[in-house]
């Protein structure tokens, strides 16, 4: 499956990349969601399961910081709700019930 070139957020779209390694406080995640650029970057060395949950996963993060919610929560306790957001949407995508695209007329970014 073809990640989207952006996903929604009520702020604006919100760009998705594919990058060849990322970095992050000494880590190498599958997925990021640079707050400070509002911008997505997916691991392209994945599977595209492994891309879906990373993608799926940091949209969490997107809707999360957009709400605020990340003021109120812990860091362990956002990434905890990431993680089963994420993979609950991604498991979604796969099975058929969710599908990801950027509506006609519209770049996404």
């Amino acid at each position: 499956m073809k990640l989207p070139a952006a996903v929604y957020s009520m702020l604006g779209a919100v760009p998705v990349t594919l990058k060849e390694k990322i970095r992050f406080e000494k880590r190498y995640p599958f997925g990021l969601f640079r707050f400070d650029s509002r911008a997505i970057e997916v691991e392209n060395k994945q599977c595209a399961a492994a891309q879906l949950a990373a993608l799926c996963h940091e949209m969490t993060h997107v809707a999360l910081y957009d709400a605020g919610v990340p003021n109120a929560l812990s860091d362990d306790a956002v990434e905890l709700v990431c993680d089963a957001v994420g993979t609950y949407i991604a498991a979604a995508v796969q099975a058929g019930y969710i599908k990801l695209q950027v509506p006609k007329g519209n770049t996404g970014v």
